[in-house]
């Protein structure tokens, strides 16, 4: 979803600008002023057609489109539909710019091949150009070309009925690489149909449009070839994961592409049987299911657990790695010595998101445990030491990797929630699954797989049953027998779930925004009218916190801070909303008090001087006079920020807070219905903001009221 969002910003960011001026013919007279308007409009959508910016227009326009109807397409098949479906476009629109109302004869090659109009033939020619300049690969530009000489001739009889035809001399296109589009005219005057029907109704008919059908349905044939050839052609498997997860996962090295850790090494053997080279990508963990949907890898393996709920949108390998849920707490705990405690009382536990983990407390603890989601493995056992939590519950390969690194920490009870690492999978990708089944299977006999397992330190006896007919056999039996909820059903089934997670959209942003106003008044009065002392310090302040990112920011408050300063145990307990709502109001506070110092700076001197003349205090001046009248000049300003805030929200998700974006991401991944979840949270998003600009207008209509 994300990449339909990217291809709608960059869609609207590319403005069609046209000039409409009086053409002229060869000759330098100009056409009478009579005929110049329907010459106008044509003479325009000819020019537009090959343009740079209009085929990057309908490029992206047809890629989103494509990525809608069939989003399990691969990365490069997905940019050769797209181009397809762009040229047949620029035919098409070319017919319509052309009509009938050029002078054009048939005429046909040797061969029988259907040449296109003088139009399309530009079209084809510019089009092509264009693909190479923006970096188009050879592979992906041979593909095209082929399916070009396949479908040509029906894509040629798409401008025109009949035969081929090509454009005679007076064809306003007839010269594809000149560049020159002044209308033409044949001594000294251009020749029109008498009755020219309406332009929109001419280049596309019933029959025309039949003509074009086998051709897309060999391009639809073509392009769905299996993800196996696709690897092999190419020669790169690409796998999607999470470095952030670290070891014993995935371990940075010096090459980014080919990282260590025992998924690394696993995915290079597994590369190597397929007689390619492994390529990895990195992802944030929550977000693998849709880099994968997307295309942009082939596979995704970061620990991921084999789960019914992602069976429904994806196939999966047979098991790599059996795993074990391991409880983990600070050994001076004398309240948590079992599993058996968790029932009584109340216990914050920290988990990873959406994994395994999560589930298990969830189903196993709903009254008793509130867990607390991290994006890393590391950050719970961090607040676990530092008593931000009570325990964390992590994969056992994790609590043993780093169990001298928190030597304060100590296992608590027996590994619970078996359960096995799996390589995911598109639907459409079974012989590549079947390809990567085999070299499990080749690994786990040879004792290949061991040998990586024992490099680090995580072969235990359960893997001894990775060989097991009934363990391989696992995924089959977990795929659902049903595709799960669609369209609205899906929606109104996760619809409370969102509505819960939008509140706190709502909470952060309400809450975090006032303080950040106050702050920014503040800073901009003390830059302005404040003393010389105070003046650099300000303008530090602004400086720093407008050149860092957010999430940084909020990382310092979350995590470094309370390893530095000692907190009392209420305040512990609601630690992240106070990170939360302090690092959004520090941060925009940076940013109003930039706002405000503009809105202070438009007043003009003199109000002050003659204030103060009349006997009036410099902070009654203030108070009185300036600022109200700084605080009706930005409001636009500051309600934009206000908007942007709420969106601004999702950044608290690193800090264990289940905002809106998060839970659709969570939602989207649990459901495999990612286009119905995110059409549901952009509503609540529109819900949320646009109240906010229905204010910000009745308050400048009723401040300007007032001024008046």
């Amino acid at each position: 979803m994300s990449q339909i969002v990217a291809l709608a910003m960059k869609l609207f960011a590319i403005r069609r600008r046209t000039r409409f001026v009086r053409p002229t013919c060869r000759r330098g007279r100009k056409i009478p002023r009579s005929r110049v308007g329907l010459t106008r409009m044509r003479y325009a959508r000819l020019h537009l057609l090959t343009r740079a910016r209009t085929y990057s227009r309908l490029h992206l326009l047809t890629r989103a489109c494509t990525y809608l109807l069939a989003p399990s397409l691969t990365h490069s098949r997905m940019h050769l539909l797209t181009y397809w479906l762009t040229f047949c476009a620029l035919c098409a629109k070319a017919s319509f710019a052309c009509g009938k109302c050029w002078r054009v004869k048939e005429m046909r090659h040797s061969g029988g091949e259907q040449p296109f109009c003088g139009a399309q033939k530009c079209v084809s020619r510019r089009y092509r150009r264009w693909l190479c300049t923006r970096g188009t690969s050879s592979l992906e530009l041979a593909s095209w070309e082929r399916l070009l000489g396949g479908a040509g001739g029906a894509i040629g009889r798409f401008g025109y009925g009949g035969g081929g035809i090509m454009a005679e001399e007076g064809d306003p296109m007839a010269d594809a690489t000149s560049g020159c589009f002044d209308v033409p005219c044949e001594r000294g005057r251009t020749e029109y149909d008498k009755n020219p029907k309406p332009i929109f109704w001419r280049g596309l008919t019933l029959g025309r449009f039949l003509w074009v059908l086998p051709a897309l349905l060999c391009i639809a044939v073509q392009i769905q070839a299996d993800a196996l050839d696709d690897v092999r052609q190419r020669g790169v498997l690409r796998w999607g994961g999470d470095e952030e997860g670290g070891a014993p996962y995935i371990i940075s090295s010096n090459d980014a592409k080919t990282p260590a850790g025992f998924e690394g090494e696993l995915m290079q053997a597994l590369a190597q049987r397929l007689g390619v080279r492994s390529e990895f990508q990195q992802c944030q963990w929550d977000n693998l299911g849709d880099l994968l949907r997307s295309g942009g890898v082939d596979v995704i393996v970061n620990g991921i657990e084999l789960r019914a709920d992602r069976l429904r949108s994806n196939i999966s390998t047979i098991p790599y790695y059996v795993n074990d849920l391991q409880l983990l707490a600070r050994a001076n705990d004398k309240r948590l010595t079992g599993w058996s405690d968790l029932k009584q009382g109340k216990w914050r536990i920290g988990v990873l998101s959406d994994t395994a983990a999560e589930k298990y407390l969830v189903e196993v603890y709903p009254q008793t445990v509130k867990t607390e989601s991290y994006p890393g493995t590391t950050q719970a056992m961090d607040h676990v030491r530092d008593q931000q939590l009570d325990a964390t519950l992590t994969d056992l390969i994790a609590a043993n990797t780093y169990r001298d690194r928190y030597p304060t920490l100590h296992f608590v009870g027996e590994p619970v929630g078996r359960g096995y690492f799996v390589i995911y999978l598109r639907s459409d990708d079974a012989r590549l699954r079947d390809e990567l089944n085999a070299g499990i299977r080749d690994m786990l006999a040879d004792g290949r797989l061991q040998a990586i397992y024992e490099k680090y330190k995580i072969w235990n006896e359960a893997q001894r049953t990775l060989g097991d007919p009934d363990v391989q056999s696992t995924p089959e039996r977990m795929k659902p027998a049903d595709a799960g909820s669609r369209g609205i059903r899906v929606i109104l089934r996760n619809l409370l779930v969102l509505g819960e997670s939008a509140t706190v959209t709502v909470l952060l942003s309400v809450l975090s925004m006032p303080l950040a106003i106050l702050i920014g008044l503040l800073v901009a009065l003390g830059r302005l009218y404040g003393p010389a002392i105070l003046r650099v310090p300000l303008t530090i302040y602004v400086e720093v916190i407008r050149g860092t990112p957010l999430m940084l920011q909020l990382f310092v408050l979350f995590y470094v801070i309370p390893s530095l300063i000692p907190m009392p145990d209420d305040l512990k307990r609601n630690f992240a909303w106070i990170c939360a709502i302090a690092g959004l109001a520090i941060n925009y506070s940076a940013y109003e008090a930039e706002i405000y110092r503009a809105g202070l700076l438009a007043i003009p001197v003199g109000q002050m001087e003659a204030a103060l003349a009349l006997g009036m205090t410099r902070r009654q001046t203030l108070l009185r006079i300036i600022v109200p009248q700084a605080v009706r000049i930005v409001i636009p300003a500051v309600t934009n920020d206000f908007i942007a805030l709420f969106k601004d929200t999702s950044v608290c998700s690193a800090i264990t807070i289940i905002e809106l974006s998060k839970r659709y991401s969570i939602v989207a991944n649990n459901t495999g219905r990612p286009l119905e979840i995110a059409l549901a949270t952009a509503i609540l998003y529109m819900l949320m903001s646009y109240p906010l600009s229905l204010l910000a207008r009745r308050l400048e209509k009723h401040t300007k009221r007032v001024h008046v």
